[in-house]
């Protein structure tokens, strides 16, 4: 029992597990690129075997830190970058678990701010007091902005029908803070809006609309954001400690 805690516990196997955390969001990228934010949640995201990647890795950092005694030895700039993980691992299982995903549909130059939940709820519906109806299936969201698609344009790999890239110029407007302003949606550019993160997922068949995949976890967000902060402390310790 103890050299099996002594493997799970040891650096190696949290080194191999951060490799393989690395290799996967790699593929996960490459499926978005090619095949749609559909895809890369079913394959990889959404999939237990991630989930079960992700806890493993949480564990295994968090028992390095009391196995190696980093907090008595002083090792401060190597305990806060497992902590700068283990916060990030975190705030991925708040979002996880706490928020929720959807889709938004606009067709250029329609404006929107309605989006549909991937997932299905039970929804019970009161009226009255008396009367009341129950229904299963996925949930209409009314977000409290809009997004407006002046123009989605499409990208093709040369001599090839296959897209290589595809992005939504959009118009975020926001009456309550009189915002009105051009925004651009693409791989990697998530719009980014008061707890809401849109990424661009896909598009009609005739491309004269666009669909966009959107999460909300605001708190999640925070929490992953303050992971990044501690890594970026951890860097500049272990840069100024070697002076």
């Amino acid at each position: 029992m103890k050299k099996l805690s002594d493997f799970f516990f040891s650096l190696q196997f949290a080194l191999t597990l951060l490799v393989i955390f690395a290799v996967t969001i790699g593929t996960a990228t490459f499926i978005e690129n090619d095949y749609g934010t559909t895809a890369a949640k079913v394959i990889v995201y959404d999939a237990t075997w991630f989930e079960v990647l992700l806890f493993l890795l949480a564990v295994s950092l968090t028992g390095n830190i009391f196995r190696n005694k980093l907090i008595q030895r002083k090792k401060y700039n190597v305990l806060i970058f497992h902590l700068a993980f283990v916060v990030i691992l975190l705030g991925a299982a708040i979002s996880r678990y706490t928020g929720y995903e959807g889709t938004m549909r606009i067709r250029e130059g329609e404006t929107s701010n309605k989006i549909i939940t991937d997932h299905a709820y039970l929804q019970i519906q009161v009226n009255d007091g008396i009367d009341f109806s129950i229904s299963y299936g996925a949930k209409i969201y009314d977000l409290p902005f809009y997004l407006t698609l002046r123009d989605f344009q499409i990208d093709r790999y040369p001599g090839s029908q296959s897209p290589s890239s595809f992005a939504s110029e959009v118009t975020l407007i926001d009456p309550r803070y009189d915002i009105d302003e051009p925004r651009r949606i693409y791989m990697n550019n998530v719009l980014n809006y008061r707890g809401y993160r849109f990424f661009q997922s896909s598009y009609d068949q005739d491309e004269k609309g666009t669909i966009l995949s959107v999460n909300h976890d605001q708190f999640g967000t925070i929490v992953t954001y303050f992971g990044y902060f501690l890594m970026s402390l951890g860097m500049l310790l272990n840069f100024f400690g070697k002076k």
